[in-house]
């Protein structure tokens, strides 16, 4: 798949998947979730999608309730984007953006 071609799908399943987060995720209050990254396989048949969640207290909790809606995730994208292949999807915390605000804290604290 073209690079532009798999970057504009990213953009769009990172999209679907927001709203599909909105509708299904139930969040505790005062939790924030965000979609990071989408790594596309090369023939974009897989996904896999880091999330964020702030504050970080909520986010093994969130991973594991977002791994449990991954299959109604595909379905969800299979309902809302017309693709050749159905999309597998895969949800993954991003401990990079963790790492990231912790040295900033750290930074700020100095």
């Amino acid at each position: 798949m073209k690079e532009i071609k798999k970057e504009r799908l990213s953009s769009i399943v990172r999209d679907t998947i927001a709203q599909f987060f909105k509708e299904e995720l139930d969040l505790p209050v005062g939790c924030i979730v965000s979609i990071s990254k989408v790594m596309l396989s090369k023939r974009a048949t897989d996904a896999l999608l880091y999330i964020s969640v702030y504050p970080e207290k909520f986010g093994k909790g969130v991973e594991k309730r977002a791994k449990m809606l991954e299959n109604k995730a595909v379905r969800y994208i299979k309902s809302h984007l017309a693709l050749k292949h159905t999309l597998q999807i895969r949800f993954e915390l991003d401990l990079g953006e963790q790492a990231r605000e912790h040295i900033e804290k750290i930074l700020n604290s100095s």
